[in-house]
Parts: C-alpha cells; structure tokens; sequence
C-alpha cells in the first residue's frame, strides 16, 4: 500500500506531502476505517472483506486526521464573522461525513477551540452591537440639531408629547413647552432629508434630534394644533391685560370726579394762580401740575406745593393725602393704551384665525372628539367676549374724553390726550402731594411744640401740693 501512495504522489504532489497522506476505504455507500500504511492488504483482509462485491467501492487517498484536525483549527482561529459561521456549518457536515474525524477533533483541543471561538465572537458581536448603538444617522446643521437637543431638556418624551398635543393636554405641555415646539417645527426641506436618510441607512437609528422632528412631522396639522393651542392657554392673560386697565382708568376717573381733596386742590391752586397773575380765569391746563412743585418764593424759598398743602390743610382740614385714594389711577398711568388697542385686535385676528385652525384639524379627525366639542364651544364664547371687550374699550374711551372735558382740556385737544399721559400727570403730582403735605404737617407740630415750650419758659413753680400718705 505504501508502494501505491509513493506512485500516487509522484503524480499529485503539488497537492500534499506523503507524510501528510492516508487512505480510507469507501465500501457500501459509507465511508470505512483509515488504513495502516505500514501493513500490506492481506494483514488487513478484515478491512476489504466484501470490497470486491460492489464496483462503487473504492479506496481514497485523504489526508491524514492530524492534519485535517490541524488545518481546521488554523480554519477556526483566523474566522470571523460570516466567515467563521460558513467554517463552523462546514465542520459540521464534515463531521457527519467522517466519524473518526471527531474523535481527532476532541483529541487535538477542538473544544477548547470552539470554545474560544466562540467567547471571541459574542465579544465581537458586543462590541459591533455597542458600535451600532452609537452610530446615529445625522442629517440636521449642527446649530440646529444643538437648539432642538437643548429644547428637548426640558420637554417630555417624543412619544408623550405626540399624545398632548391630539389632546391638548397642558399638564403635560406647558405654554412654554408650546412656544418651544413652534419654534422647532421641522422644514419640508428637513422631512425630506429625514425620510431619505431612513431609507439609505435600515436598522440604523436617528439622532435624537432628528428623529424628534420626524415624530412632529407625522402629527397632521401640527402648526393648527399648536397655534390653537396656545390661543386658549393665552386668552385668559390677554383679556385681563386688557379689562383690568379699562377697569382702572374707569375707576379712576369716577375717583376723581368725586374726590373732594383732589377738587379743594384744584380750587385752591386756582385761586394761587387768579390772585399772583391778577386775572379772573376760569381754569388753567392739567399739564401745569407738573411745574408746581418747581416754582418757588422769593423769601423762604418753599415750593408753590408748600404753600398749597399749607393752605388746603388750613382751609380742608379733612382733606387727605390723595395719592393713597386713587390707586387705579397710579396703575392706569402705567399702561400703553395704544398697545392695548393693539392687543385687542391682535385678540380679535388670533381668534377668527383659530376657527380656521379648528376646521383644519376637524377635516382629518372628525368632529364627533370632546377636545373639538370643547374648543369649539371656547371659540364661541371668546367671540362673544372679544366682542364685548371691544364695546367696552369703545365706551370706556368715550368717557374719558369727557373727563378731559370736565378737567378743562380744550376740545380740539382732547383726541390727542392720551389716558396714560393724563394718568402720569396726576399720580405724580399726587404723590409729591403726599410727600410735602407730610412735611408740612411736620413743621406745623414743631412749631405747635415749640410754641406750648414757650408758654412756660421763664416761669418759676409758685404753687406745689404735697401729699403725704401715713400708714394706719
């Protein structure tokens, strides 16, 4: 036999050595024993008993187990990834197809192979696994992508935020999470690189970024929704922004026109002014409140307001200190009614532009939901209130330009006086009011103290009463 495999390798070996080689028999449609090379064929007639039977038994030339084994294993150990699975399917027909070759495998630390194999591959799928989890498909400007993380901080969850906005949900969003996602609408330029980007990168995930913006864009009518929104969570601010400085400068005014002390005032610096000038009028300008406090005596040097809180408190002594009494004129002096009369349209324009939001939402949702019922009905009653607001503006103005009147403003004046001008006027005059008529007071008890000290200076005790208590 060895003769034969000296002749066959002479012919193949370019393929292997001799000392590699072996040979197995082939009988029956089943691979046999490996033959001692070293024994001729009638030492080993067991072997080839029934060889001869069948013409498709044959003799083949293999490699011998060792090498086999060992060749496997360099297999194994330089494999990775689709390779090492299509080595290791491989092995197992191998071992299916030739019995005596696992026992060599087990023998020759095959096991331990495996084993180590296997443990480097679970820590290179981990790894690949960690690596996949941080590779994100970013598509957003850096900028941007930047803005939209930081706004993300102090949001709720995509998937929360979603199911806030369908139901208008302001425990979950706040007016100020509302203003952020108006903010951080996605472009259409932005979905389209988004769903591009998707498609060319399967089982990659999204930045957080982008895939926020993808979660928006797949709410219909977002920009309605939100617009909406943030119109109901407004409203309540925006009208009392607007009654409650109608409501001051109303009040204000009836204030004025009764309050006694701000009408002895008036009276009183008219006079001043009739007898310094030496002319009979009947009235002087509100603006010259302004220059009371300025204009001084010639001989003390005390403010014509000095000489006025003096005169008021001698003549009105249950007059007051005025600034204390007309708080809502103080408030309304710090208003800008024109900014208010912008306000109330700006009102008017959001609320017929929030039906028309609500229509947008109603023709992909439906009509039939409470969150439409109700905004529908709020819509109908801010209508209602807006229009009442706006009649109440209208009729507040109109009083004041009577009170204009009532202070003496010439007629041709009066639509160029502002409420907040004529407000500034008279709260700060009524609040250095206030201050000089304390000091006025002031002096008056220090000259009244001074005064009593006076009465007994110099005088000596001619009468002391001694009384003295005796025990029983």
């Amino acid at each position: 036999i060895l003769q034969t495999v000296k002749r066959v390798n002479n012919i193949f070996s370019f393929l292997f050595q001799l000392d590699d080689a072996t040979l197995q028999l082939y009988k029956d449609g089943d691979f046999g024993s490996y033959l001692d090379l070293e024994a001729s064929i009638a030492e080993q007639s067991e072997e080839f008993e029934g060889f001869g039977n069948n013409r498709h038994n044959s003799i083949i030339l293999r490699t011998q187990l060792s090498v086999r084994v060992h060749n496997i294993l360099e297999k194994l150990y330089s494999s990775e990834g689709k390779d090492l699975r299509r080595a290791l399917f491989s092995l197992k027909q191998i071992f299916q197809a030739d019995k005596d070759l696992v026992h060599e495998f087990v023998q020759n630390d095959g096991l331990t192979c495996l084993v180590k194999v296997g443990t480097e591959a679970d820590q290179n799928n981990s790894k690949q696994h960690e690596l996949n989890k941080h590779k994100e498909v970013i598509v957003l400007d850096p900028k941007r992508s930047n803005a939209i993380n930081i706004a993300m901080t102090k949001l709720p969850p995509p998937r929360s935020i979603r199911t806030a906005i369908l139901k208008m949900d302001s425990t979950v969003v706040n007016r100020e999470g509302i203003e952020k996602l108006l903010s951080m609408l996605p472009t259409d330029e932005e979905k389209c690189k988004i769903l591009e980007a998707v498609s060319a990168n399967p089982g990659v995930p999204l930045g957080s970024a982008e895939n926020f913006l993808l979660e928006l864009s797949n709410i219909n009518e977002l920009v309605a929704r939100l617009k909406l929104w943030a119109f109901k969570l407004d409203y309540e601010n925006l009208e009392r922004e607007v009654a409650e400085p109608l409501m001051d400068l109303k009040q204000g005014m009836d204030i004025l026109r009764r309050n006694p002390t701000f009408k002895a005032i008036l009276s009183t610096l008219l006079s001043i002014g009739i007898f310094l000038n030496g002319t009979e009028v009947k009235g002087f300008q509100i603006e010259y409140l302004t220059k009371v406090p300025e204009v001084k005596d010639t001989v003390h040097k005390h403010s014509l307001l000095h000489h006025l809180c003096d005169l008021v408190l001698h003549q009105f002594p249950q007059s007051t200190d005025l600034y204390s009494e007309i708080g809502p004129v103080t408030r309304a002096s710090k208003v800008d009614f024109d900014e208010l009369a912008s306000s109330l349209r700006r009102m008017e324009t959001e609320c017929k532009a929030s039906f028309d939001y609500l229509k947008l939402i109603i023709k992909h949702d439906g009509s039939a939901t409470s969150v439409k019922v109700k905004m529908s009905e709020f819509l109908s009653d801010t209508a209602q209130r807006i229009i009442v607001l706006s009649i109440v503006h209208r009729r507040v103005l109109h009083r004041f330009h009577r009170f204009c009147l009532w202070l003496g403003v010439p007629l041709h004046r009066v639509p160029l006086t502002k409420p907040q001008d004529l407000a500034r006027i008279i709260s700060e005059f009524a609040l250095e009011y206030r201050t000089t008529r304390e000091r006025v007071i002031q002096t008056r008890e220090k000259k009244a103290s001074h005064r009593e000290r006076n009465k007994t200076r110099g005088k000596m005790i001619t009468e002391v009463r001694v009384t003295l208590n005796f025990a029983p």
